[in-house]
């Protein structure tokens, strides 16, 4: 008994119980942090040729807003590019777009802040000699979050 007494601090700390050597002993929960799933990519065409025919926009002059005539005005002039773009509003899902250019065949852009700036993002960068698919890299890793429609330069 007394050797049981003398080696019991030593069973504690190596984790032994008296328990079945059948039954699993409880682990401790380690805190890892939960890493949560990346929403969905947004339905986008691969392809022009996919996109065809092209949805037509409404017209800049439609609106007085100078922001929201200019992302119009952008998905007047790059349609094939836009028509390649995800639009992470997930107006895919409330509204049926296929793609970041039917955002602009109605009035939904003009109240809708990530159509604005996911256009314009691609004006920028479709100015800058990037290709759609690269484009389409950037609106993924989410870089139209940083764009600020109220300075952006789309002149092209």
């Amino acid at each position: 008994m007394r050797a049981f007494l003398i080696a019991l601090p030593f069973l504690i700390l190596a984790g032994c119980t008296t328990e079945s050597p059948t039954k699993p002993t409880p682990v401790a929960s380690t805190s890892k942090k939960m890493i949560p799933e990346a929403p969905p990519t947004p339905y986008f065409h691969e392809t022009v040729a996919a996109a065809r025919p092209l949805p037509l926009t409404m017209d800049p002059k439609a609106f007085t807003d100078p922001m929201i005539r200019k992302a119009y005005q952008i998905a007047k002039e790059i349609p094939e590019i836009l028509a390649q773009q995800p639009c992470y509003c997930y107006c895919d899902r409330s509204a049926g777009h296929k793609g970041l250019l039917d955002c602009f065949r109605d009035n939904h852009s003009s109240h809708c802040g990530t159509c604005m700036k996911e256009a314009m993002l691609a004006a920028k960068l479709h100015k800058e000699k990037y290709t759609a698919a690269e484009i389409r890299t950037a609106i993924m890793r989410g870089d139209w979050k940083t764009v600020d429609v109220e300075s952006a330069q789309t002149d092209h």
